[in-house]
């Protein structure tokens, strides 16, 4: 069963306790930024002097510091010992000692963080308001079925579809380490109760949609890890 609990800077999602996700606010938690210098290794520490403006300070070294510390108190390790490696082509992670993976979104206002040992699972976090620019952008982002659904509905539900299906992709280019550099309209949304997607290969991801963030959409692709 899919559940939300909406908690602030809680866990605010949870299927069959296998997945979790963890929602920050940065303005909630501005305090704990000059905290969350003291946890940055040298490559974080260098991204954020690099970073030109505050707010992208904040938000990075805020949910970096957050993830290190849910992953730190899931495996038992201590915060310190905790290191996120990144590699082209690859799926951040911890390693093998922490044996949690992990995905993160964020927008300009809020981050969610996902954990779980047992599902490959993608995550992402869009505003609302970036559905005002839907015209304009469904020529990149949808396949030709898609196209005409949108095209056939109301000015609002053209919005929330947009949204599905932008999160859709985005979510599950991410399950796959992809990152953004898909295709999205190589890739097909089918919204229904049991919704999924298709790509050339037909292997399907199921997919949960939640607005518990307020004022954004979320998506979470997910399936067991070690699916033939």
């Amino acid at each position: 069963m899919l559940r939300v609990n909406i908690k602030t800077n809680k866990l605010i999602f949870s299927f069959t306790r296998e997945i979790e996700i963890f929602h920050l606010n940065y303005e909630e938690n501005n305090d704990q930024f000059f905290k969350s210098l003291d946890f940055m290794d040298a490559s974080e520490s260098e991204r954020i002097r690099s970073l030109v403006y505050y707010k992208d300070k904040r938000s990075f070294a805020i949910t970096r510091y957050t993830l290190k510390k849910i992953l730190a108190d899931k495996s038992g390790l201590d915060l310190e010992s905790i290191f996120i490696q990144s590699l082209k082509g690859q799926k951040p992670s911890a390693g093998d000692d922490c044996g949690i993976d992990f995905n993160v979104s964020h927008s300009d206002t809020d981050s969610v963080i996902w954990v779980s040992q047992n599902y490959d699972v993608g995550i992402d976090l869009e505003p609302v308001s970036s559905a005002m620019f839907c015209s304009e952008l469904s020529d990149s982002i949808f396949t030709l079925k898609e196209k005409e659904i949108f095209h056939s509905l109301l000015s609002e539900e053209k919005k929330k579809f947009f949204l599905k299906c932008w999160t859709a992709k985005e979510a599950y280019c991410k399950l796959l380490g992809y990152g953004i550099t898909e295709n999205f309209k190589n890739l097909e949304i089918t919204l229904d109760q049991d919704s999924m997607i298709k790509k050339v290969d037909q292997s399907e991801i199921h997919f949960f949609w939640s607005d518990a963030v307020k004022n954004h959409c979320m998506c979470v692709a997910f399936r067991p890890k070690y699916e033939e």
